[in-house]
């Protein structure tokens, strides 16, 4: 079955606040949390919003979930806002999924959030993005299982990444997370999905 593609346009990857904020007020809040000489001290719950660092831009998860509970449709498992903080930006994860060989019963390389082994013979794998991870600026999330790929030089300075995610909506899992297209109509579209990662060579 050919299923619908969409395109998931990313941004080359670059540090960047995931909300705007005047250098007066980062100054203020390190003044209120006595932050001078103290690198290590832990900030506060009193964070202000305009300090969101979180990679899907939710940062009052609880708080959003009150606000959209009379939305026809909504519904949030009671795990929801835990999980929200295993989201990450693209290319934050390190550890390859794929294994040389099997564990076979070795602690050391099943440690959760860890590479298993890797002594692969045609030399190491360097990870670049991991599905699950999303776009800080627009929150599109990479989705998968990633299929054909393929790169190409976009500019002097730019290498752009290409692949698609196969999806296999409700055939044997659920459908993948939709795209949303043709603004303003805002349509969603779900299945297979095609991304575009841009890398700055620099």
């Amino acid at each position: 079955m050919l299923f619908l593609f969409a395109l998931g346009a990313f941004t080359r990857l670059q540090s960047g606040a995931a909300a705007s904020l005047t250098c007066g007020e980062l100054k203020a809040f390190y003044k209120e949390q006595a932050c001078c000489g103290q690198p290590s001290r832990e900030l506060s719950e009193d964070v202000p919003e305009s300090f969101c660092t979180s990679s899907a831009g939710v940062c009052a998860c609880e708080r959003m979930k009150i606000a959209l509970a009379g939305v026809p449709g909504a519904m949030f498992p009671v795990e929801f806002c835990s999980h929200m903080e295993h989201i990450k930006p693209v290319g934050f994860r390190s550890a390859p999924i794929c294994e040389a060989n099997d564990a076979l019963g070795d602690a050391s390389l099943m440690q959760d959030g860890q590479a298993g082994n890797t002594n692969f013979p045609h030399g190491m794998l360097k990870v670049l993005a991991t599905v699950g991870e999303v776009n800080e600026r627009t929150g599109a999330m990479l989705t998968g299982v990633p299929d054909g790929n393929g790169a190409y030089l976009l500019d002097a300075t730019t290498v752009r990444y290409v692949y698609q995610s196969e999806s296999y909506g409700q055939i044997s899992r659920q459908e993948t997370f939709p795209f949303f297209v043709n603004e303003p109509a805002h349509v969603g579209v779900t299945g297979s999905h095609i991304h575009y990662i841009d890398f700055d060579r620099t």
